[in-house]
């Protein structure tokens, strides 16, 4: 029976993992338990205590009652037992021969072996590789960041010499204009004088003489009344400014914390390669613009596999190609319907939540109107509706006080999952508008003041604040439509700054859509070609921007 015993816990302590075997007793034995063991009797038995690939066979193998060769196994006692054993009449116990045992044991051993050798190995060396090359890239962009910073500094600090250097001569040339103005004024002023003590002098001579040359005399007095024009100059002066650290910071940039967020073994290869998609992102820039006429709140959703879209106000719908051609019209009863939210299935099928009549509505054929009700609500109204990769719809929705929000997920009108709480039973939501599944199977949520993203069982992962650390902005984040890519990016726009936020599926920020004249952003979608679609509020203009480099 060697081996068939590596796996049991210790006879007697019946917790650790047993390293010993008394071939005596028979008793698995744990390091602490083995001189236990061989003292707890009258000392009339002698012990033989080995490790288990050294113990005999099971033709040596001895009962440790009657000294006899075991030859049968209890799967129940998990012990050997020789006849005399069998004599005492055991019932309902699980009996096998002991060679029968030995090849069972040994035949699980031998499965133990080759998944420890030709599946856990290989899968650990795996996964060790993959951490070694995921420190080396954390590295490589830890030097980067590095050398990075060094360079801003070294930029800060040419701008700042620079700007130094440029107030340095303005003052000496301040200095050098206002000296030359006082030196001029000075000898002026001193060569009238000299002028003056001249005249005075000559005026004394023709005084002495009392001759007749005091008739040919020409007073200069008048000349000498008229003094220099004369000025007051105030010194220039330098009025240091006020060192700012928030500016500064704006100045140098930012440094955002690490985010680690734990995943399955799995999933690591996957993720490495999903590390640096920033990559991707190239300058945004409008590539389409044109006038939907619908201003009021509205929403945008492009369909699949197709360059059309459908644009949302109020209770009216329309479907435009493109080119920004209208292909047809959906318009319901203001008195009757209040929509909130539009998305498309799979197959194309506009759906639309109705807060009014608390439903999720689909409509099959948008040019004749049929409308067919999908889900209704008890108790909740609708907010925002998103079709999932598995044409599940996610709906947010909210009790008439506000006070309850959740998302759950509906097959047909089945309840397949309701998202409310986070671990610690704190409400996950406060106002859930707008919501998207990226293709990592994640929820995504733009909440009254950040954006929600929970894994595809409910488990929070993590809250972005619109990067408020930058400064930049002056007024506060403000998520509403939200959208994610085929590279796993979520797109937000941020209503109050007129922006759109980029962030990768992990909740990094990666850059701002700030160039293209976004007015009050309310909502985005992703068409089949990588397009972003935007429209705004109070404004009819839809605009198509281009911004990934990436090509499906």
């Amino acid at each position: 029976m060697s081996g068939a015993q590596d796996s049991v816990n210790c006879g007697l302590c019946k917790e650790e993992a047993a390293e010993r075997i008394c071939e005596t007793c028979n008793v698995n034995l744990c390091k602490n338990c083995i001189g236990r063991h061989v003292t707890n009797n009258d000392g009339s038995t002698s012990h033989s205590i080995v490790k288990h690939k050294d113990r005999k066979s099971s033709e040596d193998l001895q009962c440790v009652d009657h000294k006899q060769i075991c030859v049968i196994f209890c799967n129940t006692c998990n012990r050997a037992l020789c006849q005399s054993c069998l004599a005492l009449n055991i019932h309902k116990h699980q009996l096998v021969e002991i060679s029968s045992a030995i090849r069972s044991r040994l035949a699980t051993l031998d499965k133990e072996t080759e998944e420890l050798e030709q599946s856990l190995e290989p899968g650990y060396e795996k996964i060790i590789l993959e951490l070694e090359t995921l420190l080396s890239l954390q590295k490589k962009c830890h030097a980067e960041i590095q050398e990075k910073m060094k360079e801003q500094g070294n930029r800060l600090k040419q701008a700042l010499n620079t700007m130094i250097d440029q107030y340095s001569k303005q003052a000496k040339e301040n200095e050098k204009r206002d000296i030359e103005d006082c030196t001029n004024l000075i000898s002026k002023i001193k060569n009238n004088l000299e002028a003056i003590r001249q005249s005075a002098e000559v005026n004394k001579d023709i005084s002495k003489s009392k001759n007749a040359q005091v008739l040919t005399h020409i007073s200069k007095n008048e000349t000498f009344r008229e003094i220099p024009a004369l000025f007051e100059l105030t010194a220039s002066t330098f009025s240091p400014g006020k060192i700012i650290p928030e500016q500064l910071q704006d100045m140098f940039g930012e440094l955002s914390k690490s985010m680690k967020k734990n995943k399955k073994p799995q999933f690591i290869i996957s993720n490495i390669n999903l590390l640096e998609n920033e990559d991707c992102l190239k300058t945004p820039e409008i590539i389409r613009v044109c006038e939907t006429g619908l201003k009021v709140s509205p929403k945008v959703c492009c369909l699949h596999k197709s360059k059309k879209c459908f644009v949302r106000s109020g209770v009216n719908i329309k479907c435009f190609d493109d080119k920004g051609k209208v292909l047809g019209i959906h318009a319901l009863k203001p008195e009757n319907h209040f929509l909130i939210d539009i998305t498309v299935t799979s197959d194309n099928h506009l759906v639309y939540s109705d807060n009014r009549e608390r439903s999720i509505n689909k409509v099959k054929n948008i040019e004749d109107n049929r409308t067919e009700r999908v889900i209704t609500l008890n108790g909740w109204k609708p907010l925002a509706v998103c079709c999932s990769s598995k044409d599940e719809l996610l709906v947010t929705m909210q009790t008439d006080d506000g006070k309850e929000n959740k998302v759950v997920r509906f097959k047909d009108s089945n309840v397949l999952q309701e998202i409310q709480y986070n671990d610690q039973d704190k409400a996950l939501y406060s106002n859930p508008l707008f919501v998207c599944e990226n293709t990592n199977f994640d929820i995504c949520v733009s909440d009254w003041d950040d954006v929600i993203v929970v894994d595809s069982s409910g488990e929070f992962m993590f809250a972005y604040n619109g990067n408020r650390e930058l400064r930049r902005f002056k007024n506060k984040f403000n998520p509403r439509g939200i959208v994610c890519d085929a590279l796993q990016h979520i797109l937000v726009c941020d209503f109050l700054n007129n922006i759109i936020h980029i962030i990768n599926h992990n909740g990094h920020f990666l850059r701002f859509i700030d160039n293209c004249d976004l007015y009050c952003p309310q909502d985005l979608s992703i068409s089949c070609n990588n397009e972003l679609y935007v429209v705004g509020n109070s404004t009819d203009i839809l605009k198509v921007i281009s911004y990934l480099s990436y090509d499906s």
